[in-house]
């Protein structure tokens, strides 16, 4: 009995396809296993990946067989079996059994019995025995049929079982790439959203030695190298340090230094306790495309927590593809993207083997970029200390010590980065010549090696920023806006860029460009002087566009709102204000807003001066004016004694605000105490040195120091030198009126230029003068001075 049932139970799962459904999910899966075993590792999927495919197979087995059992495939679909199994044949003359009593019955030959069957639905049943069918019909379903088929009407043909198979296979062959995607998907979202293990507060990161597969020598450690740099810029993954490292070596008796690849790397974790995670990987090189992978291992069990790769078709995206790949790591650790992208500056690309002095040298150089560049001093001659030949360190203190106004010490460290120059990469050899260069007064050369540097390493940012502002100096305006543009895309953090390159927008005559960078420095600006600057931004766009009204309307809405007091204590906005009021030529209103502190600043004294009123400067300079702007005023004015206590008081250095370079201002003022006592030569002496560095920090200092080069000039009786200096100062208008009080100068060199033409003759020179000054000052007051002194 029990034989009789198990053999029933066998004939029913054979009967629905049970055993064949099993035979075929276990080829399948066995052929998914091996082929996930091979390609994964090849893709650089995790190792767990592969036992999820594991058990997918597994747990799919029973879900297959259920689906066999509880459903039968007929040539026209999927459907439910009964419950109970037709146990028992039907019976009865009703019945008529095989092709050859069904065809007699209707009157044919079997084979277009059997055409009917296939095309036209003709009612046959089948009886499965074992691997047999008995074919039957009844005489009443042919009968309906006959009739419905004499009738007309349509005969809907059972589906073509080939046809079927056929589109099934390529319903399959269509959804087997959506199955990939969708795991890969998946596999993506495990991997970014759950790490792969918990970094804690204490915890460490072992970078170990990478595998080149290349066969080129020189990037021998250079991915790890560049991936700790990497990594180290991040507040949440700690890298351990060598000193470190050598304390566990020394122990396992290895020299220090020694090479750390993943099995030593385990033994130095597991015996320092607290390294997490190794990371190691390799380089390869497919024809001329490098590939770089890395993998997250577990040293406890030698296990791969995460797998990453990146690939690079040239040497020099290399460093790329490693930055790419440590915000992979820095996600899979557990770090958020907002930390990481919070420590988005990268740490600097320059030439030494110490870490830590290339990671102070990156804090120095964002020193730079910011208000106070004394502070990166210490930091870089610290990293100097750790790494005597760091050429780029060495660089840097060049200009920080030039601002210092410390040449002896300046030209020293400049000769030790040029001596080094050769042992850098050609990104700091071109940058270090340049610089030597600007020491050497020899601009074209300078702006040479700027053009070179900055066509080979578009991403330079100092490279960009000085030779837009050497182009800018020379009054190439247009030549220089795309190299500013290039310095915000380099530095995307920096702040001051935005509105730099907004002003040559502007004069270019990009406004939509202009307010999309406004917009940018907006987001950024941590700075006050910068928010003010972006406030009158609109009102000096208008004046560089020539639509003096609506500059002048812009300046009037800022003043009407907000009440005196509170526009006189926002100093800087105060300044910003009267400038504009003063390059418009609204003099009158300019005293009238500067009523508003009950004193005259110098904007007022310097407008008074030039009307020949010079009771304001000098009352100006009578109560608390300090420093070497005030000294230069007090020579021009013709107190010589004044200007030479205030130059040589020690504390005068105090008062200089960063960016602003001691020795260009000193300059500044020594040259005009030089001019008003008849010292030309000195004065020339003085003032060349100083404009190009003005220029880019003060303009309205700039200004005055072109209108002394040029009276120094004339003193001694070079006329020409004076005219072509003068020239030089036309072509930097659109720039004055970014700085308060630069335009004002500008006026005041250009009215003296045209007083030069018309004395020597050139009146077509002078007419041409006098015809853009009154265009300049269409909207100024009737008596201005500067416009009572054109014919």
């Amino acid at each position: 009995m029990a034989d009789n049932r198990l053999g029933e139970f066998w004939n029913e799962l054979r009967r629905r396809k049970v055993i064949r459904v099993a035979v075929v999910y276990f080829v399948a899966a066995w052929i998914a296993i091996e082929a996930a075993s091979v390609i994964f590792p090849a893709l650089l999927f995790p190792e767990w990946t592969a036992r999820i495919v594991v058990a997918l197979a597994l747990i799919g087995f029973p879900v297959a067989v259920g689906l066999a059992w509880a459903f039968e495939v007929k040539p026209e679909g999927a459907s439910p079996l009964p419950a109970e199994k037709a146990e028992t044949e039907p019976t009865g003359e009703e019945r008529l059994d095989g092709w050859k009593r069904i065809a007699a019955y209707l009157n044919r030959d079997v084979r277009t019995v059997r055409r009917w069957e296939k095309q036209q639905g003709l009612p046959v049943r089948r009886l499965m025995h074992d691997k047999l069918a008995t074919v039957y019909a009844y005489r009443s379903e042919l009968d309906a049929w006959l009739s419905q088929r004499d009738a007309g009407a349509p005969v809907k043909a059972p589906a073509d079982s080939r046809g079927q198979g056929k589109k099934g296979l390529r319903w399959a062959l269509m959804l087997l790439p959506l199955v990939f995607i969708a795991g890969y998907w998946a596999l993506s979202w495990q991997k970014a959203e759950d790490p792969p293990i918990s970094i804690g507060e204490w915890d460490w990161v072992l970078v170990t030695h990478f595998d080149n597969r290349t066969g080129e020598e020189m990037l021998d450690g250079m991915v790890e190298y560049a991936l700790q740099r990497e990594l180290a810029n991040s507040p949440f993954v700690k890298v351990a340090p060598q000193e470190r490292i050598n304390a566990v070596l020394d122990l396992m008796k290895l020299p220090p230094e020694s090479p750390i690849d993943v099995q030593t790397g385990r033994e130095v974790s597991l015996r320092d306790g607290g390294i997490r995670v190794l990371v190691g990987g390799r380089i390869e090189k497919l024809g001329s495309t490098y590939l770089i992978s890395t993998q997250l291992i577990n040293p406890a069990d030698g296990v791969s927590l995460a797998s990453f790769s990146s690939e690079s078709t040239s040497e020099d995206g290399i460093l790329s593809s490693v930055r790419q790949l440590a915000e992979e790591v820095r996600t899979a650790l557990g770090e958020s993207l907002s930390s990481i992208e919070a420590s988005a500056e990268m740490l600097s690309r320059a030439t030494t083997p110490t870490l830590e002095a290339l990671r102070l040298y990156s804090e120095a150089e964002r020193m730079m970029r910011g208000s106070d560049r004394n502070r990166a001093v210490p930091v870089l001659e610290q990293a100097i200390r750790i790494d005597p030949d760091f050429a780029s360190a060495h660089l840097l203190l060049v200009y920080v010590l030039r601002d210092r106004d410390e040449p002896t010490r300046a030209r020293e460290h400049l000769e030790r980065a040029v001596a080094l120059a050769e042992q850098t990469s050609e990104r700091e050899r071109l940058f270090i010549l340049a610089t030597y260069y600007r020491y050497l007064g020899d601009v074209e050369r300078e702006i040479e090696t700027y053009e070179l540097l900055t066509r080979l390493y578009p991403d330079h940012t100092w490279a960009n920023g000085n030779l837009g502002q050497l182009l800018a100096w020379r009054g190439q305006l247009r030549a220089a806006y795309p190299y500013k543009i290039r310095q915000v895309e380099a530095a995307p953090n920096d702040e001051w860029p935005p509105y730099i390159a907004a002003q040559f927008a502007v004069i270019n005559g990009e406004p939509a460009t202009a307010d999309s960078l406004v917009q940018r420095a907006g987001s950024l600006a941590d700075y006050p002087w910068l928010n003010v600057r972006l406030k009158i931004f609109p009102a000096h766009a208008a004046w560089v566009e020539g639509d003096y009204a609506e500059a002048l309307r812009l300046t009037e809405e800022i003043v009407s709102s907000m009440p005196p007091e509170e526009l006189v204590s926002f100093a800087p906005l105060f300044g910003h204000v009267r400038s504009m009021f003063q390059a418009l030529g609204r003099l009158d209103r300019l005293r009238e807003v500067s009523s508003f502190r009950g004193e005259p600043g110098w904007l007022d004294a310097v407008t008074d001066f030039d009307s020949g009123n010079e009771a304001t400067l000098n009352n100006y300079l009578d109560g608390e004016a300090e420093g070497f702007w005030a000294a230069a005023l007090m020579a021009m004015a013709g107190r010589s004694e004044e200007a030479r206590r205030i130059i040589e008081d020690p504390r005068t250095v105090e008062l200089l605000t960063p960016p602003y370079q001691e020795r260009d201002w000193r300059n500044l003022a020594t040259g005009w105490l030089d001019l008003a006592e008849g010292r030309y030569q000195e004065a020339l002496d003085r003032f060349s040195p100083s404009l190009f560095y003005l220029n880019i920090s003060a303009r309205h200092a700039d200004q005055l120091a072109m209108h002394g080069l040029a009276r120094a000039y004339l003193g001694a009786g070079r006329t020409e030198s004076a005219i072509e200096t003068l020239e030089s100062t036309r072509r930097q208008r659109p720039l004055t009126i970014f700085e308060p009080g630069a335009t004002w100068f500008w006026l005041h060199n250009q009215v003296l230029l045209h007083d030069l033409y018309a004395d020597s003759g050139q009146e077509a020179k002078a007419n041409a003068i006098a015809a853009e000054l009154r265009e300049l000052l269409q909207l100024a007051d009737p008596a201005h001075p500067f416009l009572q002194r054109l014919p």
